[in-house]
């Protein structure tokens, strides 16, 4: 096989990787599972304070380690480290066997954080296709969420006739599928200059530029800033809508097919990603507008979450799905379009950490509001938290964008001669 058909191929074992990484059968039981072991509430509120505490202390080192080495070998490791937790897993006992198998899940999610999205770049780099990279990251999104879904409708079958640790143990088999498909992906081609020059940076060297390719460049500020508001908030959907339908009197007998409808919203909008990052490379003078609209997009539907108790809330929810979909294939493409080959996965990692830090912020607020009244007072405060976030991406624009025009020309003219 040449080694453009092995790049070519790169991108379909990555697809293959996603499909088997999300195709876990235990997430569906995963907290009656836990429960089961001897965990309690409050003890796995601990367990997700020890996740973001590894991954929030390797997420930048990871990312440079990716850059300045090799992102198939940190991919593979990963899938390794994947692997082994799930093994733990099946005959995991208490909370020090959990507390284990969490730190060793946050050190493989930070590994591969951006180190298959730089991966998938490069590769599409060097085949001279960048033009595909939104497309294929909507691919994968829809891929990792019909996948969990066909997982979660099994799983769900498999604990309620076999018992809570069958889908545990089959997960293993996912997991050792999504490993050996890793093995298989071949390390693109940085740039001309930059594979011999690699591995004589230091880190600090790597960490340096990526924070001054954030300094020179107002609209990439920009995009981070909205896919980090944009994601942050998704995530209080995508935990609490089983808290809100609770509140509102759907069945639990229902929520397999609520969270349908929501992986569904996901998968049309994570399809159209291809279309929508063309159409946008031909006026990139309003791309801005269109990520401050995915903004005002779900403000409106978590302002309608808070505001109505109906079934019908679920339409909201969906469509916030597939925003978030959009809005986080359009922002990695932007955020790979405009930095070097030797920083992308570093400047993804920085993505990441200003992701999780925003997360953190609307949770303290959110959780005050939904202890002292409810999830829906939760989810207004959210919608309020959005109309906040839009005028600094308002005044952001205003007086931090001089150049912006001047970048993205360059960037489009640069692409055009490689």
């Amino acid at each position: 096989m040449t080694r453009m058909n092995r790049l070519k191929a790169n991108i379909l074992l990555i697809y293959g990787y996603y499909f088997f990484r999300s195709f876990i059968f235990a997430y569906v039981v995963e907290r009656l599972y836990w429960r089961s072991r001897g965990i309690s509430i409050t003890q796995t509120v601990y367990l997700e304070f020890i996740y973001a505490a590894v991954v929030m202390l390797l997420e930048v080192p990871s990312g440079v380690w990716a850059d300045r080495f090799s992102r198939s070998k940190l991919v593979v490791f990963s899938a390794t480290l994947n692997l082994i937790n799930a093994v733990i897993m099946v005959y995991a006992f208490g909370f020090g066997a959990f507390a284990f198998a969490i730190a060793l899940s946050g050190v493989y999610g930070a590994l591969s954080s951006g180190s298959v999205n730089a991966l998938i770049y490069d590769s599409l780099k060097e085949l001279k296709t960048t033009e595909r990279f939104e497309k294929v990251i909507g691919r994968i999104k829809a891929i990792r969420y019909a996948s969990g879904l066909i997982a979660a409708l099994v799983g769900s079958a498999l604990a309620h006739y076999s018992g809570l640790v069958t889908p545990y143990r089959l997960s293993v088999v996912s997991c050792v599928i999504s490993m050996i498909l890793a093995m298989f992906l071949l390390e693109p081609k940085r740039s001309d200059n930059v594979q011999e020059e690699q591995v004589s940076l230091k880190t600090g060297q790597i960490l340096g530029l990526s924070l001054t390719t954030l300094r020179s460049n107002p609209f990439l500020k920009q995009v981070l800033v909205s896919g980090a508001l944009v994601g942050s908030v998704m995530i209080y959907f995508d935990e609490f809508w089983q808290n809100y339908f609770e509140l509102v009197g759907v069945k639990t007998l229902y929520f397999g097919l609520i969270s349908g409808v929501m992986s569904a919203g996901v998968i049309l909008a994570s399809l159209t990603v291809g279309k929508l990052a063309a159409l946008l490379r031909k006026y990139p003078e309003h791309k801005l507008a269109f990520y401050r609209l995915t903004v005002v997009a779900m403000m409106v539907c978590f302002m309608l979450a808070g505001r109505f108790k109906s079934t019908w809330v679920l339409l909201a929810i969906a469509a916030a799905a597939g925003v978030a979909a959009v809005n986080e294939a359009l922002v990695m493409g932007d955020l790979h379009h405009h930095t070097e080959s030797d920083a992308r996965a570093t400047m993804e990692s920085i993505y990441s950490m200003l992701h999780r830090g925003f997360s953190i912020l609307v949770g303290l607020f959110f959780a005050y509001l939904s202890d002292k009244v409810d999830v829906m007072k939760g989810f207004t405060g959210i919608a309020y938290l959005l109309v906040a976030g839009w005028l600094i991406l308002v005044i952001l624009q205003r007086f931090g964008t001089r150049g912006m025009k001047r970048v993205e020309e360059e960037r489009v003219q640069d692409q055009k001669i490689r």
